[in-house]
């Protein structure tokens, strides 16, 4: 780092010009008066008054690169052209903002240049134009992430806001280390999250006021890219046990339509009973759940059906000590062979979704629905309905 001391700044010069340029763009200090010759020299310095550093010489047509000992300024700069010696600062901090000065040698005498640089906060207004719109629908209370999809350079500045207003939401400076979120209005109520490796952004509990455009910008010295996502929060509509609830009351309606009214009495006292035998079961994923048949005792010919999705995935004969498994999931279902029971262990979310058991014999038929709905990404909630 070369620091020269007082001199510079005392000479006479033009009238300092003041520039204002935003977090993360690029910024060109003019020098367009004089064109320079091959025989001429010019220095740009960076710095307060008493204390300024070199950060640029061209003489003879060679240009000579500097930078700061905390590397402030590391491949950011370059001379424009060749003739005027101008000065381009790229993806600009608020630590770039200060005073700037081009000495310039001619034959017949030293001329000088002066700039007030101040930089400004990223822009309010990111162009949506300037990138594709990605559309993203979300449940309304699960979580969304809206991923970046692009290599970020360790000299990144991550801009992300909200709304056609710009609000500012998130700002993550690989080059710092350093990310913040903004959420002045309240609006969002500690439900974002800014992704340090890839400055994608997190929202959790999507409620439906977080729907619209979400803008990116992403600036580094290379170059600047721009996303748009237009985000849409849908009403999660009914659960499980709601929507099952439902079908039985439509099934109730249609008997009683067909039904004298005998039946009709029977099949609502029937189902009432049923109600009561509802079961709710909340597991932890990589636990053991039993669902239970509700059987005292196995006959000696009874028959054990267990399905899954439709689909078979255990079944068991108590007369000829029968028991099959799905291949797929052998290690981790058992029938019990005095209850009829399914054992399921090392619970998972795909595991999630209704289960349905038939018990069989010469003397009875009995089948009832285990409906299992998950509850998170580290919990499955079992909602049993006995049938």
């Amino acid at each position: 780092m070369a620091t020269e001391t007082g001199s510079l700044f005392g000479a006479v010069t033009d009238d300092e010009k003041s520039v204002s340029v935003n977090e993360g763009e690029s910024v060109t200090l003019h020098n367009d008066d004089t064109e320079l010759q091959d025989t001429d020299t010019i220095r740009w310095r960076f710095g307060e008054e008493g204390s300024v550093t070199l950060l640029v010489e061209m003489s003879g047509g060679r240009i000579t690169y500097r930078d700061f000992g905390d590397g402030r300024f590391r491949d950011r700069l370059q001379i424009l052209d060749r003739q005027t010696g101008s000065l381009i600062i790229k993806n600009i901090r608020h630590k770039h903002s200060g005073r700037y000065e081009a000495e310039i040698h001619h034959a017949i005498g030293t001329a000088y240049k002066r700039f007030n640089v101040n930089v400004k906060d990223a822009p309010h207004v990111i162009s949506a134009e300037q990138s594709d719109v990605k559309s993203v629908s979300v449940s309304e209370g699960d979580s969304v992430t809206l991923n970046t999809d692009v290599q970020t350079h360790r000299d990144a500045l991550i801009v992300w806001r909200f709304g056609d207003g710009g609000v500012l939401l998130a700002k993550g400076d690989k080059e710092d280390n350093k990310s913040s979120i903004y959420d002045d209005k309240g609006m969002f109520r500690d439900r974002l999250k800014l992704d340090d490796h890839t400055g994608s952004l997190i929202i959790t509990n999507t409620k439906s006021t977080d729907a619209g455009l979400y803008k990116l910008q992403i600036s580094s010295n290379r170059d600047t890219k721009y996303k748009t996502f237009s985000v849409s929060v849908r009403d999660p509509g009914l659960s499980a046990g709601q929507v099952t609830g439902i079908i039985f009351g439509v099934l109730l309606v249609i008997a009683a339509a067909i039904a004298v009214v005998g039946v009709i009495v029977y099949r609502r006292i029937k189902y009432e009973l049923q109600k009561r035998k509802i079961k709710v079961m909340t597991v932890i994923e990589r636990d053991s759940v039993t669902l239970e048949c509700d059987v005292t005792k196995l006959q000696s010919d009874d028959v054990i059906q267990w399905s899954f999705r439709d689909e078979v995935i255990a079944a068991f004969n108590k007369d000829n000590k029968i028991s099959s498994v799905e291949e797929r999931l052998t290690d981790r279902l058992k029938v019990d062979d005095q209850t009829g029971s399914l054992i399921i262990k090392d619970i998972k979310t795909e595991d999630a979704g209704l289960y349905k058991v038939k018990i069989s014999s010469s003397s009875r038929v009995k089948s009832f629905l285990q409906l299992i709905t998950g509850g998170g990404p580290s919990y499955s909630q079992f909602n049993l309905i006995v049938k």
